[in-house]
């Protein structure tokens, strides 16, 4: 192994491909997480959006490659690379950036195995799920975001968040074992697992579906959100994996060129995010939504040049600004409840059961419709 001399290392001269290493990866993971997030709260307003699971990996993903922009943004200024990992005061800035980090790089795995586990659950009960979703979505986000925030506090009170060769991490090597490679080695074989077993129940489900008929475009329709699904836990095995096999080669002490072993470790999120938004913008029902913006915007430019020629010619003839069989109080009373509506379905929208998921589009406040998805 090539002796490395502790005190200089990184060396000046290899500060800015580190820097152009993170710098890269960061951006393309930030723009592709962003625009499964934007075009997520588009869906969300118009009513349209079901599948919040890829918006939370997103929000996961987006937020620590903003770390990887912090890391660039940092190199050179506060010291962040360690040959061996040495940990830092908590006043120390390099601290919390691990901090950060490490609670990002979490919840992105964890939504990954909540992504699993829905795609098991859509052939044990279907994709319409039990009349209790509202209590099964709960228990998503508290397993993501509890896990997350308990393992982050643990590292916290035992301080040891510092340096190390991938910039302000863990470092300790046995905390890193415990909390960031078995979580790893644990999801991917578990993951791996379930694809192997929902691979043939797909396949077994296409064959009994048999052709599309109005009795069964449910059966359909469930068919798409697991495939959906099943392509999201196709890209965490394969990405993650790659990410684990370059983890227990460096263990193994088999030399390995150090800005390759960087590479892997930051475009790992990266090409995750970027395969999740394909996977994302491919969906029937992306696709779907996108053509009927498309044919409603023109359809809505059509009629507006048609019903202002109507009023235009009838004006002549109808002096009355209402129509002839609504007197004017009607007229009010009509779209006043109209504009309530409006209001109603704005605050529903609006509202965080709705935003994180947990109750869908169709459903009134104080019921739960069987057709969510989280």
């Amino acid at each position: 192994m090539t002796m490395v001399d502790e005190e200089v290392w990184p060396a000046p001269s290899e500060l800015n491909d580190i820097r152009m290493i993170f710098m890269i990866g960061g951006t393309l993971g930030m723009i592709s997480s962003m625009f499964i997030m934007i075009t997520y709260f588009k869906f969300l307003i118009t009513g349209k959006s079901r599948n919040a699971f890829v918006f939370f990996l997103a929000l996961s993903d987006f937020m620590l490659c903003v770390k990887w922009i912090v890391t660039t943004t940092l190199v050179g200024k506060i010291d962040q690379f360690a040959y061996i990992p040495t940990s830092v005061p908590k006043n120390d800035p390099c601290f919390w950036i691990g901090t950060y980090g490490y609670f990002w790089a979490m919840s992105s795995l964890s939504w990954n195995l909540m992504i699993s586990v829905r795609l098991v659950r859509s052939f044990v009960r279907g994709a319409s799920g039990p009349a209790h979703k509202y209590k099964i979505g709960i228990s998503y986000h508290a397993f993501v975001w509890g896990s997350s925030l308990i393992c982050t506090a643990i590292i916290v009170y035992l301080g040891e968040f510092g340096r190390s060769q991938m910039g302000c991490y863990i470092s300790s090597k046995l905390l890193m074992y415990i909390f960031m490679i078995a979580p790893i080695g644990l999801y991917v074989i578990s993951c791996s697992i379930i694809l192997i077993i929902m691979h043939v129940k797909i396949n077994q489900a296409k064959i009994d579906a048999g052709p599309m008929s109005s009795q069964n475009l449910m059966r359909k329709k469930e068919s798409s959100f697991r495939n959906q699904l099943y392509k999201y836990t196709l890209v965490f095995v394969l990405v993650w994996s790659v990410n684990l096999l370059s983890i227990v080669f460096t263990e193994m002490i088999i030399v390995l060129d150090f800005n390759i072993i960087l590479i892997i470790r930051v475009f790992c999120v990266t090409i995750q995010a970027l395969a999740n938004s394909l996977v994302w913008a491919t969906s029937p029902t992306f696709l779907k939504y996108i053509a009927s913006g498309i044919r409603a915007s023109s359809s809505s430019s059509s009629s507006f040049s048609s019903s202002s020629s109507r009023r235009y010619s009838s004006s002549s003839s109808s002096p009355s600004p209402f129509p002839s069989s609504l007197s004017s109080q009607q007229y009010a009373a009509s779209a006043a409840d109209e504009r309530t509506s409006l209001i109603y379905n704005h605050q529903r929208r609006s509202s965080l059961p709705y935003a994180l998921g947990i109750q869908d589009r169709d459903q009134q406040p104080n019921t739960i419709n069987n057709n969510s998805i989280i």
